[in-house]
């Protein structure tokens, strides 16, 4: 059989159009290999589309759980929205996670060894800000990390808000067949 002859369908969830396995069901899809390479044992695999295992747009199980998707995708916006916008401290605490990632991993790109009793000293963010980054940071940089902060969180509210909306569009546009 050719592969063009292989049945397809639309994903309920990432919306891609992928070939139907045995019980017409998604094939795997969707994961990425890292670290692979042919005839070598290493590396893994990302996870496959959520969508694997169920039956495409247009079956009576495909759409309901697409809408069913659609549905917690607002939610999870709604719910982000609802929280209170970013902190200054929040965003300085950031900023010092961020310090203490760059000062770690710059001692160890020099070859510098890092103690236990450094890397007990930085462990918290408090002790970090205690030790080396008081003064470091202005106001403008952490008001820009707010900023930042912000931002993020209005695309993934956008972003859950498209998918909601391509997946109710992609429903309507395939209504269960109805058998004679």
């Amino acid at each position: 059989m050719a592969q063009q002859d292989k049945p397809k369908g639309m994903c309920p969830d990432c919306l891609g159009h992928y070939r139907l396995v045995l019980g017409g069901v998604m094939v795997r899809h969707g994961f990425t290999a890292k670290n692979v390479r042919h005839g070598q044992h290493g590396g893994f695999h990302t996870g496959p589309c959520q969508g694997v295992g169920q039956q495409p747009i247009g079956t009576e199980r495909g759409n309901a759980y697409a809408v069913r998707l659609a549905a917690r995708l607002r939610g999870w916006a709604a719910d982000e929205e609802a929280k209170p916008a970013h902190t200054t401290e929040q965003a300085l605490q950031v900023q010092i996670r961020e310090a203490q990632d760059c000062h770690f991993s710059r001692q160890v790109r020099r070859g510098q060894p890092i103690s236990a009793e450094q890397r007990a000293a930085f462990s918290t963010p408090e002790a970090f800000r205690m030790t080396s980054v008081s003064g470091w940071f202005s106001r403008e940089q952490i008001e820009w990390r707010r900023g930042v902060l912000e931002r993020a969180r209005a695309q993934r509210v956008e972003s859950w808000r498209s998918h909601a909306g391509a997946l109710d569009a992609a429903v309507a546009a395939n209504p269960v067949a109805e058998v004679v």
